[in-house]
């Protein structure tokens, strides 16, 4: 078929039956074994994301009117991330793929103008993955961003941080947080958030005191963190197979000025622990790119990478 034939469409309800289906067929192939998602397991993952709408989502139309694949972006405060297009073997071309990217694209800049759009990040060997992003010519590659997976035992978490203190995050402090995050743009970094997108987590169970802290030094703020667990069912939705509950960093924020930046690190992952260790969690996963003081903090204690290489592409 001629990809002229195809037409693109919003998401309507209803579309999370198909959109699973086709994450399953396109993602064994790349990933034997992942977990596959049912369609509840779709409207799970599309609840946690900060700004959601119809047009996040767009599907590839066979001619003969049937869903032969989708593109998606998730849209957050600052970046908006875009996801590989999954299309059906045999609807899938250079033609189809780049026909969906460029919807998605599209949308993404109007939707968020000025906002920074980047892809999530991919193992290394997803060379399906990689090979679409580094030749399609409709959205220039600002860089390319390259982290390594760490996992870290809990028990090296509780680290000890006698010049920094910890208070609990609660849903009264969302503008306090906005605050800290978006008054002084260039000396911070971390997630974009809203105050309805930090609402919604604390319904969700995403945020709440217990595993959800502020940091301060001297009484100055100069961090925020939260932490997630991630079981095998949901771990499917960024493609990294587990066969038992981890910890995955939840949300971050925190001043790049900070003389101590080890220090801070510290601190933040202290916040976790011992929740973690309510939770009889192990492990805690993170993926870092080199310019982390993780790096620093992994060396100190004598911790290796564990995994593979993800990739990630910034566009201009």
């Amino acid at each position: 078929m001629n990809h002229q034939d195809y037409s693109i469409r919003d998401f309507i309800d209803g579309d999370e039956e198909s959109q699973a289906f086709i994450f399953n067929q396109v993602m064994k192939d790349i990933e034997p074994g992942i977990s596959l998602l049912s369609a509840e397991n779709i409207k799970t993952i599309q609840a946690r994301v900060p700004i959601f709408s119809h047009g996040h989502i767009k599907f590839l139309i066979c001619p003969n009117g049937k869903i032969s694949g989708y593109g998606e972006c998730r849209g957050y405060v600052d970046t908006n991330y875009l996801d590989y297009p999954l299309i059906l073997k045999e609807h899938r071309s250079d033609e189809t793929l780049n026909m969906l990217f460029e919807a998605i694209y599209a949308f993404s800049k109007s939707k968020y103008p000025g906002v920074a759009i980047a892809t999530h990040s991919y193992l290394e060997r997803y060379t399906q993955v990689h090979d679409f992003f580094q030749n399609q010519n409709i959205a220039k590659i600002n860089r390319i961003q390259i982290a390594v997976q760490y996992t870290i035992p809990v028990e090296s978490l509780n680290f000890e941080t006698p010049d920094y203190d910890l208070k609990p995050f609660t849903k009264d402090d969302i503008e306090k947080l906005i605050e800290f995050r978006y008054s002084n743009n260039n000396n911070i970094i971390g997630d974009g958030i809203s105050a309805k997108s930090l609402s919604r987590g604390f319904s969700s169970g995403r945020y709440s005191p217990e595993k959800t802290f502020f940091v301060y030094q001297n009484e100055n703020l100069i961090g925020w963190t939260s932490v997630s667990i991630h079981t095998p069912i949901n771990e499917a939705q960024s493609r990294r197979a587990i066969k038992h509950p981890i910890a995955v960093p939840g949300g971050y924020i925190r001043r790049l000025d900070h003389e101590d930046r080890l220090g801070l690190e510290k601190a933040m992952f202290k916040a976790s622990y011992k929740y973690l260790k309510k939770k009889n969690i192990t492990e805690y996963r993170v993926f870092v790119i080199s310019t982390s003081p993780f790096i620093e903090l992994c060396d100190e204690i004598g911790l290796k990478p564990t995994g593979e290489r993800e990739i990630s592409y910034i566009f201009t």
